[in-house]
């Protein structure tokens, strides 16, 4: 028909419960040895292994229409469900040293692997990859605190984080620093940098974490 315009129904998307979800549960076993190797030598380490039933996922889509209220509508409905299982393993590792009565080292390195897998019940699925790819494999950190004459303190620290892929994030690594200054007993001042070695980056998602700085007062009363 001359004139006629055929105007598209509307689309909803329903994320919905059907009653057969319920808490995901995990059984974790965890190890570690902590010792003061020497007056000056501190060492941690710890091992785990989890294991995960009942983690949230999708169940199959489903399409339908409403005709009412009037005009109809599409509905595209997408269940949660309980369809993903599996495991994961890893270790931390954590010393400190007091190599002077002015200067402290601590480190840190922890490492995860997850080995997940779609229940029997469950049609096969990616969503496997939203918990695997988005959690990193590897991360570390090192500081260094320097106690200076005068009442000043210096403590850099590295950190550095491996990829997620599934979040579109690159593994990176950075530097923060804090410069303080004790001027009195009860009185200091601390400048902060954080995020140093780049403009900005990607930690956990399309957010952009930015270089920053800020400087502290702080004032204890001692009655």
């Amino acid at each position: 028909l001359t004139g006629f315009v055929s105007t598209p129904p509307p689309i909803y998307l329903c994320l919905c419960d059907d009653g057969k979800f319920v808490s995901e549960t995990l059984l974790g076993y965890e190890a570690g040895y902590r010792r003061l190797i020497t007056s000056r030598f501190y060492f941690d380490v710890a091992a785990f292994h989890n294991k995960y039933n009942d983690l949230e996922s999708y169940g199959d889509i489903t399409i339908s229409l409403q005709p009412t209220p009037p005009p109809y509508s599409v509905l595209i409905s997408l269940p949660y469900a309980n369809g993903i299982q599996g495991s994961t393993n890893g270790g931390e590792i954590a010393p400190d040293w007091k190599a002077t009565s002015r200067m402290e080292m601590r480190a840190s390195y922890s490492y995860v692997t997850m080995d997940l897998e779609d229940k029997a019940t469950q049609t096969k699925t990616s969503y496997t990859a939203s918990y695997e790819d988005a959690t990193p494999h590897h991360e570390a950190a090192a500081q260094v605190l320097f106690k200076l004459p005068k009442g000043i303190e210096f403590d850099p620290t590295y950190r550095y984080s491996g990829a997620l892929p599934f979040l579109g994030v690159n593994s990176y690594s950075t530097v923060d620093a804090r410069f303080g200054w004790h001027v009195a007993k009860s009185f200091g001042l601390s400048i902060v940098g954080q995020n140093l070695l780049q403009p900005r980056h990607a930690e956990a998602g399309p957010v952009l974490v930015e270089r920053s700085a800020y400087a502290q007062l702080t004032w204890n009363s001692e009655k």
